[in-house]
């Protein structure tokens, strides 16, 4: 299956003329290109809808304008359980600060093996209740074992058995998600796969993104008597701030199709411009 997103053009400054292979004309305003369906705004305002299968050519009006790059990555993206996407670095994010008593009413423990233990918790997603609360325990050892409230429903007895460390150091250990999060326009949240690598070293508590998503920006031109895409390859992935809410982390658009990414040239937050071919077009990221 393919994975893309279409460009979707938004305003004209000059009539396109589409001529169909049955040898009639339409004249209008060419508004979206994706799935095989083309479709035009009229004059008198109204849209019409065909396959470009149908089409023979196509004729843009001399200044074509604008237009927008509309990605939703829980619809049109896959996630991948993997970190370092095309090359981009790893950074870290801090967790809260660790202390003798719990940040939340927890309504249910395991048998600690030390007696004073240290909580803490990850802020993930935008639900409600996003404090998502660990335990440090066996800290008398040399490496120590954590609990964590996978399922965020403070019962920190049916996550699994204890984690250990899988790090160096004292502990450090890979966590696979699930993190609610509330959709624009939704009440009830999704929930979206996160995996992270979580570590407790001098600096406190720690963890980083271990996955990402990865899709196709689709941009459709004619070309005389026959449609052509440009695809590029598209990359949603937290390298700061993680928190599994993607849209303050931009989207990476591997532009020149060299299989790396350039910070300057093919990072784009939400509502930025990308130039190509003298047309801009706006990033639209329709997703937290």
């Amino acid at each position: 299956m393919t994975l893309a997103v279409a460009l979707i053009a938004w305003a004209t400054l000059a009539e396109d003329v589409i001529t169909l292979k049955s040898g009639k004309t339409l004249r209008g305003e060419v508004v979206e290109y994706a799935d095989g369906t083309l479709k035009i705004r009229t004059a008198d305002g109204k849209i019409k809808k065909g396959k470009i299968a149908l089409v023979e050519h196509v004729r843009f009006g001399e200044q074509a304008g604008a237009g927008a790059i509309v990605v939703n990555v829980d619809k049109d993206f896959k996630y991948v359980p993997k970190g370092s996407p095309l090359g981009l670095p790893f950074r870290q994010t801090a967790a809260s600060a660790l202390k003798e008593t719990p940040y939340e009413r927890l309504s249910k423990e395991p048998q600690y093996k030390s007696q004073k233990v240290q909580y803490g918790f990850l802020k993930l997603g935008n639900a409600r209740d996003n404090k998502f609360t660990f335990v440090i325990d066996d800290l008398e050892s040399d490496t120590w074992i954590g609990y964590f409230d996978k399922n965020n429903n403070e019962d920190l007895t049916d996550d699994g058995p204890p984690l250990k460390n899988q790090g160096p150091g004292k502990f450090a250990t890979i966590l696979a998600l699930e993190v609610p999060v509330v959709l624009p326009g939704k009440r009830k949240p999704v929930s979206r796969p996160y995996n992270l690598w979580f570590f407790i070293n001098s600096g406190g508590a720690k963890f980083s993104s271990r996955c990402h998503y990865t899709g196709h920006v689709e941009i459709g031109e004619v070309i005389t008597r026959r449609w052509t895409d440009k695809k590029y390859t598209a990359i949603v992935y937290e390298m700061f701030d993680h928190d599994v809410l993607y849209r303050e982390s931009g989207i990476w658009i591997d532009l020149d199709g060299d299989g790396k990414l350039d910070k300057e040239k093919e990072h784009f937050a939400d509502g930025a411009t990308l130039k190509m071919d003298g047309k801009d077009y706006t990033i639209r990221l329709n997703y937290p």
